[in-house]
């Protein structure tokens, strides 16, 4: 079962050699139209969201292309897509009075 994309991986081309055991590395789509595909394959970095959304807020030839609110909201939107606010489940212990088996346990939050 292969995970699900990010949402900017359509910016970038996939490459099938691995960086890691779970990401491949990726080039951005941008960089190989002006410096070429051997040029670019130089500036390979690991396919994660992160590491596609700060390529983006730096690489001057997407910028020739995509201005600085644009970018903002592409990399916002794949920032918020899939993020699960997770809750935090904290464990109740009350403390009580002759109860030894409860002895010392106090609440935790």
């Amino acid at each position: 079962m292969t995970r699900e994309k990010h949402k900017l991986s359509g910016y970038f081309l996939i490459l099938e050699e691995k960086s890691n055991k779970w990401n491949n590395y990726a080039i951005c789509q941008d960089c190989i139209r002006v410096l070429g595909s051997e040029e670019a394959l130089k500036h390979k970095f690991t396919n994660t969201k992160c590491a596609c959304a700060n390529h983006l807020k730096s690489c001057p030839y997407w910028a020739e292309r995509h201005t600085s609110e644009q970018t903002s909201a592409i990399i916002q939107n794949a920032m918020d897509y899939g993020s699960k606010k997770r809750n935090k489940h904290h464990r109740l212990v009350i403390e009580k009075e002759g109860n030894k088996g409860m002895k010392g346990m106090k609440e935790r939050g």
